[in-house]
């Protein structure tokens, strides 16, 4: 075994120890990729790297306006309208809670490409939903986990692994998601029908009587499921993916036609951004710097997933 897979491997141990025990991941990534770059091809290759991706627009670009875009959202609501919509008829069909909270958690993942973020916005209506349908606590938290990390970010085309695989393959990222879909799909679906069965076998979705089921039905959610929906709102977040996903095949008609590549994707976020604000003029003031507060969030994440991925290049 050679020195430098040694050095990977313990590399390896000591990133995961450190993310466990709840270190920020960007340094993490960073301080982990000095010794790879060290044995190598030096520091200075390293901080050509660092250097290289602060100002790569092939992923800052995409990345940082997708994250953007989701912070405009969180505070015109329109997540919100959307999740209610999405979660309205699982109250009418009880036997699709558990399939369907998985399959929500996944949709919205499409549009907040953040896991934590996803997680956040779905959590406070769904859970108490599952609860009131008898879902158990431990299955409930199962069902958020597993739909809002099990890949649905990889069908928005500013997400991180989008945009590598478009860079290595050269293609398009609506492109790459075309190429890949059939393939996505089987690799989430397995998971969420094996759950399905698992719960159904077990029997974790019935309810207990005189339990927490009474009261979370007593309970409304935050954001409650029966609160109005505002259908203009509840399509603001999937506009940006209809344009990206339709700008070919409508030509000339498309507002994007003009554009390439990143700035293709940071139009079609500030399109999003643009309808969101005039759905909520009250905190229309707002957008600029939510829009930003998001992108920096993304950007120190971005470049340090990026200098660590190119120690393995």
């Amino acid at each position: 075994m050679s020195v430098r897979i040694v050095i990977a491997l313990i590399d390896l141990v000591v990133v995961t120890v450190l993310l466990v025990r709840r270190v920020d991941v960007c340094l993490v990534l960073l301080a982990a990729a000095v010794p790879l770059f060290a044995v190598c091809g030096g520091l200075k290759a390293m901080l050509t790297t660092l250097v290289e991706e602060m100002a790569n627009p092939g992923t800052v670009v995409p990345i940082c306006s997708a994250l953007g875009f989701a912070y405009v959202l969180r505070i015109t609501e329109c997540d919100q309208h959307l999740l209610r919509l999405l979660l309205r008829p699982l109250q009418h069909v009880r036997w699709l809670l558990i399939p369907g909270g998985i399959l929500l958690g996944y949709l919205v993942n499409t549009t907040i490409v953040s896991q934590t973020g996803t997680a956040a916005v779905l959590g406070p209506i769904l859970i108490p939903l599952l609860r009131a349908g008898g879902v158990q606590p431990a299955t409930a938290g199962a069902i958020l986990l597993l739909g809002s990390s099990m890949g649905g970010e990889l069908f928005n085309p500013g997400a991180v692994e989008t945009q590598k695989l478009a860079e290595l393959t050269g293609l398009s990222s609506p492109e790459v998601i075309a190429r890949s879909t059939a393939q996505i799909l089987l690799a989430c679906g397995m998971p969420l029908l094996s759950f399905w069965a698992l719960a159904q076998f077990r029997g974790k979705h019935k309810p207990v009587p005189g339990g927490l089921d009474a009261e979370a039905e007593s309970k409304p959610a935050v954001g409650s499921v029966d609160s109005s929906i505002n259908p203009v709102k509840a399509v603001v977040p999937v506009l940006p993916l209809v344009l990206l996903f339709t700008d070919s095949s409508l030509g000339a008609l498309s507002p994007l036609r003009a554009l390439e590549g990143p700035a293709k994707i940071l139009a079609a976020m500030l399109i999003g951004i643009i309808l969101a604000g005039l759905t909520s003029p009250r905190v229309s003031g707002q957008l600029a710097t939510a829009f930003f507060e998001g992108a920096g969030y993304a950007y120190t994440h971005v470049i340090s997933l990026n200098v660590a991925a190119s120690t393995f290049a």
